[in-house]
């Protein structure tokens, strides 16, 4: 049996040529829709190593710019992309104790 991890992976792979395909055949701009496919790629790739809440704000940018790029409405857009940001973060970012917050500084360093 495969771990969890690799499975993400080969999802996250999947999703990703999948929606490449799709840009193709649906005759999309490609540079606002591989934003969107990236960030819904990068969503499982993050669920994958365990980091999921780093892969639904990199998403949610992605797949925010690829909706402003695509409608055309970038500076009113930016603002409530920046806003639902902060709100998504503000609830599910996880909360370090102090303990865990130093124990991460030292695995970094």
């Amino acid at each position: 049996m495969k771990p969890r991890s690799s499975l993400y992976g080969t999802l996250s792979g999947g999703l990703l040529l999948i929606g490449i395909g799709l840009i193709f055949l649906l005759r999309l701009d490609f540079f606002p829709a591989i934003l969107g496919v990236l960030g819904l790629s990068s969503i499982l790739a993050r669920l994958a190593t365990g980091w999921g809440w780093y892969g639904l704000q990199s998403g949610l940018w992605l797949v925010g710019l690829f909706l402003l790029f695509y409608y055309h409405i970038f500076w009113p857009g930016i603002l409530i992309v920046l806003g639902v940001s902060a709100l998504i973060g503000a609830l599910t970012r996880p909360m370090l104790s102090s303990s865990e917050a130093k124990q991460t500084e030292k695995e970094e360093k």
